[in-house]
């Protein structure tokens, strides 16, 4: 059994021991400071992303994101459960995939920078760069996280090292979805993963679209 983690929007929570590794890593850690609505709390002390009876020190993209993680799962069991197209894969691809989302749930926030959402409107205005967005920065961590002999053995333990699909020009791993699911789209991927996004079999395209909720 997976141990337990408290969500004060969620209450107890299972969590991979996968995702727990990830979550002791200082990447993942740094987000306990960064809050869910950005920099309102410094005009409304009051702003948060919580329920009324939580703490405001705890409306951050840390605790968002544990609960986005258990969230994508829940969704991924339900699209599994009640699809009305076959889904063509075995018991050991589906447990494969949903951690797959669960892990990416986890972790699509972790490229986010101080202020959030406003840090890349304020780069642009302030230095005319061109900004890079925080689903792209995160595949960038992401990548320097599994040089870590601890991380990348496990998602090694997991299967995740492991070719999903593959054909005649692409090989698919289950982690270059992980990148694919972040990104959301195609144009967010770092530009050297282009190729990626083409190769998705359209059977599978569903699952990049969980954690991104995009249409």
């Amino acid at each position: 059994m997976n141990p337990a983690l408290f969500s004060n929007t969620l209450g107890s929570i299972s969590i991979h021991p996968l995702c727990r590794k990830l979550i002791e890593t200082p990447d993942f850690q740094r987000l306990k400071d960064i809050k869910q609505l950005d920099q309102l709390n410094l005009m409304f002390d009051n702003a948060t992303h919580t329920r009324q009876e939580c703490k405001p020190e705890l409306s951050s993209r840390y605790e968002h994101c544990i609960g986005t993680s258990h969230l994508c799962g829940e969704y991924y069991d339900e699209l599994i459960k009640h699809s009305k197209q076959e889904i063509r894969m075995n018991e050991e691809k589906k447990k494969k995939y949903r951690l797959c989302v669960v892990v990416a749930g986890l972790l699509h926030d972790i490229g986010h920078c101080v202020l959030g959402h406003s840090y890349p409107k304020y780069v642009k205005n302030c230095t005319k760069l061109e900004p890079t967005e925080h689903e792209t920065m995160g595949i960038l961590i992401i990548k320097r996280l599994l040089k870590r002999n601890d991380i990348w053995n496990a998602f090694f333990e997991n299967g995740l090292n492991e070719d999903a699909d593959a054909n005649e020009n692409h090989h698919l791993s289950y982690i270059d979805y992980i990148y694919m699911m972040i990104a959301g789209k195609k144009k967010l991927l770092p530009k050297e993963m282009d190729s990626l996004w083409d190769a998705v079999p359209n059977n599978r395209k569903w699952l990049l679209l969980i954690v991104s909720n995009e249409k």
